[in-house]
């Protein structure tokens, strides 16, 4: 049951000009932070909408990959939809071929650039003009710079409340286990991350992860995706649950359960993509990919869906909603949807709305939802909206969400990735 929610050398130069250290909302500025001489930054208008303030996604380029390339990646878009600080840093500790050097040095707070990412974000959570959440700090990045994320996020899991790691070997992995066979193991990576926390390893409980991967990736193994995945979830102690969601029909989507009807972890398997961050529709820049979905975007909603360190008012006279089942027939043309729909205490039940896309269906307030529908084309949306009042007559309500296809599976990578490129 599913919760529901050609290779260049040569290194492009980086432009100094306009370089501050005082954001400008609503666009791209070019600052020195953190360690780092460049850093791309677009700070949006809005704030997040949890929390308190705008959250922080500072995001690690892969090789070869000049930092500009992620103005061009729809980040912009990112920031101002889900206010959201962007921050690209070119590395400053560059190894060959431009790479984040996560397989050499010391794994430590205080060393390289592992020190630098750490500084970025406290010089950005201490800028008041940023208005940033603590509680809202996430580190992502691609190939190196994803095991880089991972290597940083598991360093330092007090100061980042989510990872996203796409196309990312392993963290404590060797530049060459990046594009043949698989290096270590769930419980060895797991182990490894837990080792660099140290004292902040109980920090680990309000973390969340994204692991992302292309099915098409020859450069990285394919297998680090699951990998990674499946070692955070050890570490916070969470189970995967059956079954996976269509992310615009584009990417499959799999999760691991989480306090309070959270996912403290997800993976994406991403159809057709390759060695790449996935910008959507209108991307371009060397390995950003426009034919998939804005993974950004996703990560964005991940984040501010399921972070765990964040206050949110909760209330607790609105209706559960829990067991959402949606079941598709075998030849895709119907859809049985299920749920488990229950009053809280000193509430009355006064409506169960289905929407099966745009159609809307009545359920009996029994307190068990059984709705089957006839469906067209691929791609789907299930909500479930219960509505209630308490003993005063005040309206209480509840929206769960799911997305489904029936298109035709385009099944994943094999993990045998082959490639010239360290990861």
């Amino acid at each position: 049951m599913m919760k529901k929610t050609a290779i260049s050398l040569a290194c492009a130069a980086v432009a100094t000009i306009g370089i501050s250290s005082t954001a400008m909302a609503g666009g791209w500025e070019t600052d020195r932070a953190g360690g780092f001489n460049s850093v791309y930054t677009y700070t949006p208008d809005d704030v997040s909408p949890v929390g308190n303030g705008r959250s922080l996604m500072i995001v690690l380029h892969g090789c070869t990959q000049p930092i500009n390339n992620y103005k061009t990646a729809n980040l912009d878009k990112v920031a101002e939809e889900w206010g959201m600080v962007v921050a690209v840093p070119d590395a400053a500790n560059k190894q060959g071929f431009s790479c984040w050097g996560y397989w050499t040095g010391s794994k430590s707070r205080s060393a390289g650039d592992y020190k630098n990412v750490i500084n970025l974000a406290k010089e950005y959570i201490d800028d008041a003009s940023k208005d940033i959440d603590p509680n809202q700090v996430y580190v992502a990045g691609l190939s190196s710079g994803g095991a880089f994320a991972m290597t940083v996020g598991c360093l330092a899991p007090d100061i980042f409340a989510g990872m996203g790691l796409d196309a990312a070997p392993s963290a404590g992995t060797s530049s060459s286990g990046a594009m043949g066979p698989k290096e270590s193991s769930v419980s060895q990576t797991a182990q490894r991350c837990k080792s660099y926390a140290g004292s902040y390893a109980s920090e680990f409980d309000t973390q969340i992860t994204n692991t992302a991967y292309g099915t098409s990736d020859s450069t990285v193994n394919t297998g680090y995706g699951l990998q990674n995945a499946s070692a955070m979830a050890s570490i916070y102690g969470v189970s995967k649950l059956s079954g996976t969601n269509s992310i615009e029909g584009r990417a499959k989507e799999t999760l691991w359960d989480g306090p309070d009807g959270t996912n403290q972890v997800s993976m994406l398997e991403l159809s057709g993509v390759s060695h790449a961050w996935p910008g959507g529709s209108g991307a371009r820049g060397s390995y950003i990919d426009g034919s998939n979905i804005n993974y950004g975007m996703y990560l964005a909603e991940y984040f501010a869906n399921n972070n765990l360190r964040v206050d949110r008012v909760v209330d607790e006279y609105a209706p559960v909603v829990s067991g959402l089942e949606v079941t598709p027939s075998e030849d895709g043309t119907s859809v049985t949807v299920e749920a488990t729909v229950e009053a809280a205490a000193d509430t009355t039940l006064t409506a169960v709305t289905v929407i099966i896309n745009d159609e809307e269906y009545d359920s009996p307030l029994d307190g068990y939802v059984s709705i089957e529908a006839d469906i067209t084309g691929d791609n789907h949306k299930v909500e479930i909206i219960a509505d209630s009042v308490d003993a005063e007559g005040s309206p209480h309500q509840t929206s769960k969400k799911k997305s489904f296809s029936t298109k035709e599976d385009t099944g994943i990578g094999t993990g045998t990735g082959t490639g010239s490129l360290p990861g």
